[in-house]
């Protein structure tokens, strides 16, 4: 009877603590449940406001590229007298005739027409006048503002520039009558001597009579003729290297040819032309007088001066 009594006991000390602990789980179980819903409208509160934000920022970039539309005034209501006069003026004047446009020359600014602005264009297309239609170029570094090459402009800037081309002809002209001719003239006088002992009779006749005319006839003056036709049928080639210039003249025939080399340079002075050190002035005077007679003789020397 007494272990019966002491089962019953405890049986009943069990059921009353999972009594007083089955309230004590189901408050904690709410607790748990009530922070998560807490924790997910947190996040999702916090997800709202980041939204918020980025619309905003979207919205301040449209507002950015929108041009804020022009202060439109309301125009007084004109009174009779005066809309009667607003009428005439603004009736189309007659367009100014081709010729006279022609003749002015006038010209509008850079990249719009040639007769002002268009106040139609304007109207219809509202600010499309702000938006450039031609492309700006700038040379870079002063490079690039003419044709020649870039050692040239690199020079001219520190202050040195080649001479100009038409510099060389006086020179070229002086070097030939004083310092090449003399020679030239002799050669030729023996060529036609020794044509004239080899060839038959009208043949050595022609180069006789050739020699006479030249044995007879002012040295400056053969210079100058000679000089004329070399710089009608063989004129100079110019290259440009630097601040120096360079002009190559053949002073022989085409078939076979003599190229002398003359380098030019300027200084305050003025332009110097000289010959060349490595240049060769050992023409082929048989060739330069059967290129003569082929274009026509004595004749052609003659009219080239």
């Amino acid at each position: 009877s007494s272990i019966s009594r002491l089962t019953s006991q405890r049986l009943a000390q069990s059921a009353a603590r999972q009594q007083c602990a089955e309230p004590s789980a189901a408050a904690a179980m709410t607790d748990v449940m009530d922070q998560i819903r807490a924790d997910a409208k947190k996040r999702g509160e916090e997800r709202e406001r980041r939204e918020r934000e980025m619309k905003q920022q979207q919205n301040s970039f449209l507002d950015m590229d929108r041009k804020p539309a022009p202060d439109r005034k309301p125009a007084p209501s004109p009174s009779p007298g005066a809309a009667s006069s607003t009428a005439l003026a603004a009736a189309p004047s007659p367009p100014p005739p081709r010729e006279a446009a022609g003749a002015t020359g006038a010209r509008g600014p850079v990249g719009g027409p040639a007769d002002g602005p268009r106040s139609s264009d304007t109207s219809t297309h509202g600010d499309s006048s702000l938006i450039e239609s031609t492309s700006i170029e700038l040379p870079m570094c002063g490079c690039g503002t003419s044709n020649e090459p870039m050692g040239t402009t690199l020079f001219g800037l520190a202050g040195m520039h080649p001479p100009p081309l038409g510099s060389f002809e006086g020179e070229f002209k002086r070097w030939f009558e004083e310092d090449h001719f003399p020679a030239m003239s002799q050669s030729l006088q023996k060529e036609l001597v020794k044509r004239a002992q080899s060839k038959g009779f009208f043949s050595g006749l022609s180069s006789q009579v050739k020699k006479v005319v030249m044995a007879n006839t002012d040295v400056r003056l053969q210079a100058e003729v000679w000089h004329a036709y070399f710089a009608l049928h063989n004129p100079p080639a110019f290259s440009t290297y630097g601040c120096l210039r360079l002009a190559t003249v053949n002073i022989g025939s085409v078939a076979h040819p003599c190229w002398t080399k003359f380098i030019g340079y300027q200084n305050r002075e003025g332009s110097h032309w000289s010959i060349s050190p490595f240049a060769s002035v050992d023409v082929d005077v048989s060739g330069v007088l059967d290129e003569l007679d082929g274009r026509g003789g004595m004749s052609a020397l003659l009219s080239a001066a």
